[in-house]
Protein backbone atom coordinates (compact mmCIF):
# COMPACT_ATOMS: atom_id res chain seq x y z
CA UNK A 1 0.00 0.00 0.00
CA UNK A 2 1.59 3.04 -1.43
CA UNK A 3 0.59 5.69 1.70
CA UNK A 4 2.71 8.34 -0.49
CA UNK A 5 -0.65 9.03 -2.63
CA UNK A 6 -3.23 9.07 0.15
CA UNK A 7 -1.19 11.66 1.90
CA UNK A 8 -1.15 14.06 -1.59
CA UNK A 9 -5.33 13.00 -1.86
CA UNK A 10 -5.65 14.90 1.78
CA UNK A 11 -3.42 17.60 0.72
CA UNK A 12 -5.15 18.24 -2.49
CA UNK A 13 -8.61 17.91 -0.42
CA UNK A 14 -7.01 21.10 1.95
CA UNK A 15 -5.79 23.09 -1.12
CA UNK A 16 -7.74 22.83 -3.66
CA UNK A 17 -5.26 23.34 -5.85
CA UNK A 18 -2.83 20.17 -7.77
CA UNK A 19 -0.17 22.92 -8.26
CA UNK A 20 -0.18 23.96 -4.83
CA UNK A 21 0.01 20.53 -3.15
CA UNK A 22 2.70 19.71 -5.82
CA UNK A 23 5.03 22.06 -4.23
CA UNK A 24 4.15 21.13 -0.78
CA UNK A 25 4.56 16.80 -1.50
CA UNK A 26 7.45 17.45 -3.56
CA UNK A 27 5.56 16.32 -7.09
CA UNK A 28 4.74 18.17 -10.46
CA UNK A 29 1.56 19.36 -11.18
CA UNK A 30 1.70 16.19 -14.24
CA UNK A 31 2.71 14.58 -11.36
CA UNK A 32 -0.01 15.01 -8.75
CA UNK A 33 -2.60 14.48 -11.71
CA UNK A 34 -0.72 10.84 -12.66
CA UNK A 35 -0.94 9.55 -8.32
CA UNK A 36 -4.17 11.09 -8.19
CA UNK A 37 -5.74 8.87 -11.43
CA UNK A 38 -4.10 5.87 -10.68
CA UNK A 39 -5.60 5.98 -7.80
CA UNK A 40 -8.93 6.73 -9.32
CA UNK A 41 -8.40 3.67 -10.76
CA UNK A 42 -7.44 1.69 -8.27
CA UNK A 43 -10.94 2.71 -6.29
CA UNK A 44 -13.13 2.72 -9.30
CA UNK A 45 -14.42 6.13 -8.97
CA UNK A 46 -13.22 10.06 -9.45
CA UNK A 47 -11.74 11.85 -6.67
CA UNK A 48 -12.27 15.71 -7.70
CA UNK A 49 -13.39 17.62 -10.30
CA UNK A 50 -11.75 20.63 -11.55
CA UNK A 51 -13.58 24.03 -11.39
CA UNK A 52 -12.18 27.89 -12.32
CA UNK A 53 -11.25 28.48 -8.27
CA UNK A 54 -9.11 24.46 -8.62
CA UNK A 55 -10.59 21.63 -7.78
CA UNK A 56 -13.51 20.12 -5.43
CA UNK A 57 -13.97 17.05 -3.84
CA UNK A 58 -16.49 14.41 -5.30
CA UNK A 59 -19.85 13.19 -3.01
CA UNK A 60 -17.59 9.69 -3.29
CA UNK A 61 -14.04 11.26 -2.08
CA UNK A 62 -16.08 13.33 0.62
CA UNK A 63 -17.05 10.10 1.92
CA UNK A 64 -13.23 8.45 2.16
CA UNK A 65 -11.80 11.28 3.18
CA UNK A 66 -11.94 10.91 6.71
CA UNK A 67 -11.26 7.12 6.40
CA UNK A 68 -7.74 7.83 4.65
CA UNK A 69 -6.72 10.41 6.92
CA UNK A 70 -7.37 7.73 10.26
CA UNK A 71 -5.30 5.42 8.22
CA UNK A 72 -2.52 8.62 7.78
CA UNK A 73 -2.53 8.81 11.53
CA UNK A 74 -2.54 4.91 12.43
CA UNK A 75 0.53 4.37 9.96
CA UNK A 76 2.26 7.71 12.03
CA UNK A 77 1.42 6.44 15.47
CA UNK A 78 2.69 3.09 14.03
CA UNK A 79 6.19 4.88 13.26
CA UNK A 80 6.09 6.51 16.77
CA UNK A 81 5.91 3.37 18.46
CA UNK A 82 8.56 0.99 16.39
CA UNK A 83 10.79 4.43 16.89
CA UNK A 84 10.43 4.26 20.45
CA UNK A 85 10.94 0.12 20.79
CA UNK A 86 14.02 0.83 19.06
CA UNK A 87 15.53 3.31 21.21
CA UNK A 88 14.53 1.26 24.41
CA UNK A 89 16.62 -1.85 22.40
CA UNK A 90 19.31 0.61 21.78
CA UNK A 91 19.47 1.99 25.57
CA UNK A 92 17.96 4.70 25.50
CA UNK A 93 15.10 6.72 27.66
CA UNK A 94 12.83 9.60 27.13
CA UNK A 95 11.83 11.27 29.94
CA UNK A 96 9.05 13.84 29.89
CA UNK A 97 9.36 16.55 32.78
CA UNK A 98 8.71 19.84 34.50
CA UNK A 99 11.38 22.47 33.41
CA UNK A 100 11.51 23.08 37.36
CA UNK A 101 12.28 19.21 37.63
CA UNK A 102 14.88 19.27 34.75
CA UNK A 103 16.75 22.23 36.41
CA UNK A 104 16.85 21.07 40.56
CA UNK A 105 16.72 17.35 40.48
CA UNK A 106 17.81 15.62 36.89
CA UNK A 107 21.04 17.14 36.61
CA UNK A 108 22.28 14.76 39.44
CA UNK A 109 19.96 12.30 38.53
CA UNK A 110 21.41 12.15 35.36
CA UNK A 111 24.83 12.05 35.93
CA UNK A 112 24.57 9.48 38.87
CA UNK A 113 22.29 7.09 36.22
CA UNK A 114 24.71 8.04 33.40
CA UNK A 115 28.06 7.01 35.42
CA UNK A 116 26.26 3.39 35.94
CA UNK A 117 24.99 2.93 32.69
CA UNK A 118 27.26 4.58 30.63
CA UNK A 119 25.85 3.06 27.10
CA UNK A 120 22.70 4.48 27.66
CA UNK A 121 21.32 8.06 26.29
CA UNK A 122 18.97 10.14 28.09
CA UNK A 123 16.25 12.48 26.39
CA UNK A 124 14.54 14.79 28.04
CA UNK A 125 11.34 16.42 26.80
CA UNK A 126 10.10 19.26 28.56
CA UNK A 127 6.41 20.27 28.60
CA UNK A 128 3.60 21.38 30.85
CA UNK A 129 0.98 18.31 32.48
CA UNK A 130 -0.98 18.27 29.47
CA UNK A 131 1.66 18.00 26.86
CA UNK A 132 3.64 15.52 29.11
CA UNK A 133 0.76 13.15 29.30
CA UNK A 134 0.32 13.20 25.60
CA UNK A 135 4.22 12.72 25.12
CA UNK A 136 3.61 9.68 27.21
CA UNK A 137 0.66 8.47 25.23
CA UNK A 138 1.89 8.87 22.22
CA UNK A 139 4.96 6.88 23.45
CA UNK A 140 7.04 10.15 22.67
CA UNK A 141 8.13 9.70 26.57
CA UNK A 142 8.61 6.25 28.37
CA UNK A 143 8.15 7.95 32.17
CA UNK A 144 7.11 11.32 32.68
CA UNK A 145 7.79 13.35 36.22
CA UNK A 146 4.19 14.52 36.56
CA UNK A 147 1.81 15.97 39.64
CA UNK A 148 -0.82 13.49 41.15
CA UNK A 149 -3.65 15.33 39.93
CA UNK A 150 -2.67 14.77 36.21
CA UNK A 151 -2.52 11.18 36.15
CA UNK A 152 -5.04 9.38 34.48
CA UNK A 153 -6.61 5.99 35.27
CA UNK A 154 -4.47 4.41 32.07
CA UNK A 155 -1.23 5.17 34.06
CA UNK A 156 0.93 3.68 36.53
CA UNK A 157 1.92 6.17 39.00
CA UNK A 158 4.94 6.09 41.74
CA UNK A 159 5.30 9.19 44.40
CA UNK A 160 8.43 10.81 45.23
CA UNK A 161 8.06 14.37 46.46
CA UNK A 162 5.53 17.17 48.04
CA UNK A 163 6.59 20.08 46.37
CA UNK A 164 5.22 22.90 49.09
CA UNK A 165 2.94 25.40 47.58
CA UNK A 166 4.40 29.67 48.22
CA UNK A 167 3.12 32.76 48.21
CA UNK A 168 4.55 35.35 45.96
CA UNK A 169 4.35 38.66 46.88
CA UNK A 170 5.45 42.25 45.62
CA UNK A 171 8.97 43.37 47.41
CA UNK A 172 6.33 46.11 48.20
CA UNK A 173 4.31 43.96 50.23
CA UNK A 174 4.73 44.21 54.00
CA UNK A 175 6.04 40.52 56.05
CA UNK A 176 7.49 42.12 58.43
CA UNK A 177 6.99 39.44 61.42
CA UNK A 178 5.56 36.93 58.94
CA UNK A 179 6.88 33.38 58.68
CA UNK A 180 3.29 31.79 56.81
CA UNK A 181 0.79 33.23 54.35
CA UNK A 182 -3.20 32.36 55.33
CA UNK A 183 -4.63 31.65 51.97
CA UNK A 184 -7.39 33.77 52.38
CA UNK A 185 -5.33 37.00 52.60
CA UNK A 186 -5.37 36.43 48.57
CA UNK A 187 -9.57 37.31 48.47
CA UNK A 188 -10.09 40.26 46.22
CA UNK A 189 -6.34 41.03 45.41
CA UNK A 190 -4.88 41.25 42.09
CA UNK A 191 -3.72 38.02 41.42
CA UNK A 192 -1.25 36.59 38.31
CA UNK A 193 -2.86 33.08 37.03
CA UNK A 194 -0.81 30.46 35.62
CA UNK A 195 -2.12 29.13 32.52
CA UNK A 196 -4.70 26.07 33.49
CA UNK A 197 -2.43 23.53 31.65
CA UNK A 198 0.48 24.39 33.16
CA UNK A 199 -0.82 24.57 36.86
CA UNK A 200 -3.95 22.36 36.91
CA UNK A 201 -4.63 22.34 40.28
CA UNK A 202 -5.14 26.11 41.22
CA UNK A 203 -8.34 26.87 40.13
CA UNK A 204 -9.65 24.08 42.53
CA UNK A 205 -7.65 24.67 45.37
CA UNK A 206 -8.94 28.53 45.44
CA UNK A 207 -12.73 27.24 45.17
CA UNK A 208 -12.07 24.40 47.71
CA UNK A 209 -10.20 27.36 50.02
CA UNK A 210 -13.21 29.83 49.48
CA UNK A 211 -11.00 32.25 48.02
CA UNK A 212 -11.96 34.67 45.22
CA UNK A 213 -9.07 36.87 43.45
CA UNK A 214 -9.65 39.37 41.35
CA UNK A 215 -7.80 37.66 38.04
CA UNK A 216 -5.28 40.72 36.12
CA UNK A 217 -3.38 38.44 34.08
CA UNK A 218 -2.61 34.54 33.14
CA UNK A 219 0.57 33.26 31.57
CA UNK A 220 1.92 29.92 30.79
CA UNK A 221 5.43 30.91 31.62
CA UNK A 222 6.84 30.37 35.31
CA UNK A 223 9.58 33.49 34.22
CA UNK A 224 6.91 35.68 33.58
CA UNK A 225 4.79 35.59 36.49
CA UNK A 226 8.16 36.50 38.43
CA UNK A 227 8.85 38.94 36.56
CA UNK A 228 4.97 40.43 37.25
CA UNK A 229 4.95 39.84 40.77
CA UNK A 230 8.18 41.83 41.12
CA UNK A 231 6.90 44.61 38.63
CA UNK A 232 3.96 45.17 41.68
CA UNK A 233 1.19 43.98 39.27
CA UNK A 234 -0.27 41.24 41.50
CA UNK A 235 0.58 38.11 43.80
CA UNK A 236 0.31 34.15 42.77
CA UNK A 237 1.19 30.84 44.02
CA UNK A 238 3.88 28.75 42.89
CA UNK A 239 5.53 25.50 43.46
CA UNK A 240 8.69 26.00 45.67
CA UNK A 241 10.95 24.14 42.82
CA UNK A 242 9.99 26.69 40.86
CA UNK A 243 11.44 29.40 42.93
CA UNK A 244 14.85 27.74 43.60
CA UNK A 245 17.45 30.00 43.20
CA UNK A 246 15.13 32.79 41.92
CA UNK A 247 17.11 35.96 41.40
CA UNK A 248 13.82 38.66 41.58
CA UNK A 249 12.71 41.62 43.88
CA UNK A 250 10.05 39.48 45.46
CA UNK A 251 8.86 37.66 48.53
CA UNK A 252 7.43 34.61 49.03
CA UNK A 253 6.15 32.47 52.16
CA UNK A 254 5.11 29.24 52.55
CA UNK A 255 1.34 28.83 53.32
CA UNK A 256 -0.33 28.46 56.81
CA UNK A 257 -1.63 25.93 56.65
CA UNK A 258 0.82 23.69 54.39
CA UNK A 259 -0.11 23.13 50.67
CA UNK A 260 1.78 21.03 48.64
CA UNK A 261 1.36 19.15 45.14
CA UNK A 262 2.00 16.17 45.14
CA UNK A 263 5.03 14.55 42.53
CA UNK A 264 6.36 11.13 41.03
CA UNK A 265 7.25 9.25 37.85
CA UNK A 266 3.87 8.09 35.27
CA UNK A 267 3.87 5.60 32.77
CA UNK A 268 1.58 3.40 30.73
CA UNK A 269 -0.15 0.70 32.80
CA UNK A 270 1.09 -2.86 31.18
CA UNK A 271 3.64 -0.97 28.93
CA UNK A 272 6.99 -3.10 29.88
CA UNK A 273 9.92 -0.93 30.87
CA UNK A 274 12.98 -1.47 29.99
CA UNK A 275 15.99 -2.33 32.28
CA UNK A 276 17.25 0.87 31.83
CA UNK A 277 13.94 2.44 32.94
CA UNK A 278 13.42 0.65 35.85
CA UNK A 279 16.85 1.37 37.20
CA UNK A 280 16.56 5.35 36.46
CA UNK A 281 13.37 5.28 38.71
CA UNK A 282 15.30 3.41 41.48
CA UNK A 283 17.72 6.08 41.11
CA UNK A 284 15.90 8.95 41.44
CA UNK A 285 14.13 7.50 44.18
CA UNK A 286 17.28 6.89 46.19
CA UNK A 287 18.29 10.35 45.19
CA UNK A 288 15.22 11.73 46.37
CA UNK A 289 15.11 10.44 50.08
CA UNK A 290 17.85 12.82 50.88
CA UNK A 291 16.58 16.12 48.92
CA UNK A 292 15.69 19.39 51.41
CA UNK A 293 15.91 22.54 50.27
Amino acid sequence: MDLNRYALFVDVAETRNFTKSGVRMGYTQSGVSHVLKSMETELGFPLFVRNKYGVTLTSEAERILPIVKELLEVNRKLNRVSDSLKQRKAGHISIGTFASIAHNWLPEISAAFIRENPGTTLELIEGNPKDLCTYLEEKKADIIFISRSSVTSDMEWIPLYEDPLLALLPDSYNTKGMTSFPISEFEDKPFLLPDKDVFTDLPDLLVNHGVHVNVVCTAREDLSLMHMVANGLGFTIMPQLSVLDMKYPLNYLPFSPALTRELGIAYIKNDHLSDAAKRFIEITQGILLNIKY
